[in-house]
């Protein structure tokens, strides 16, 4: 069951102390209406009353999809352990800590379509380096995002200044390396790991320093 609050937020344009409701909690197990409303963003989309400014808030929240066994926490700091939460690995669930809400949504996408995380963050990155090294230049790119999943194609959107473009990387080569290098790939803790651009870049950064 999902569950939410009523918190006082002020309006950021006009100030007016608004009552808005957050989602603490999101449980889209038989409600689809619910899981479209969050990776549209909608459940962090506001509007004023007085001045009928449209923002967005960010706030913590943890979603749950019970049928494909993963939840996202949405958080600006890490995950305190919970035992009864840990235990839901032992059952074969993917547990990720977010720390925006593009991320959040971006990260749902990605394991709703039963992929491993890790290995769109290693699309991502290779992507990225593919782009820098014979298309471009890194300060032209202000995102690299996950786009679709189609026959084994990973789909990754490079966002430039001034458009996009896609790149296309067999799914299940990604796999097969990761298989290949299992250690390198492994998370130190899968409790709320937060599998990110970050991560895979210290990963590669390690072992080039190796």
């Amino acid at each position: 069951m999902s569950k939410t609050n009523i918190r006082v937020f002020k309006c950021p344009h006009c100030g007016k102390e608004l009552s808005l409701k957050f989602y603490e909690s999101v449980n889209v197990n038989d409600d689809e209406d619910l899981k479209r409303q969050v990776i549209a963003g909608d459940i962090f989309r506001f509007e004023c009353d007085k001045c009928h400014y449209r923002f967005m808030a960010c706030y913590d929240c943890l979603y749950h999809d019970p049928q494909k066994k993963f939840m996202v926490y949405l958080k600006s700091s890490p995950v305190d352990s919970q035992e009864q939460l840990r235990l839901l690995l032992d059952k074969g669930y993917v547990l990720r800590w977010v720390k925006d809400i593009g991320s959040f949504i971006e990260k749902i996408e990605i394991l709703n379509d039963g992929l491993d995380d890790r290995a769109v963050e290693f699309a991502k990155y290779d992507s990225f380096i593919d782009y820098i090294q014979n298309k471009g230049k890194a300060e032209d790119v202000t995102g690299v995002y996950y786009q679709d999943y189609v026959d084994d194609i990973l789909k990754i959107k490079i966002e430039l200044d001034d458009k996009a473009i896609t790149t296309m990387t067999p799914y299940e080569g990604l796999i097969q390396e990761m298989a290949e290098y299992p250690e390198m790939f492994k998370l130190d803790d899968p409790f709320f790991a937060c599998v990110d651009p970050k991560w895979i870049i210290d990963i590669f950064e390690g072992a080039q320093a190796a």
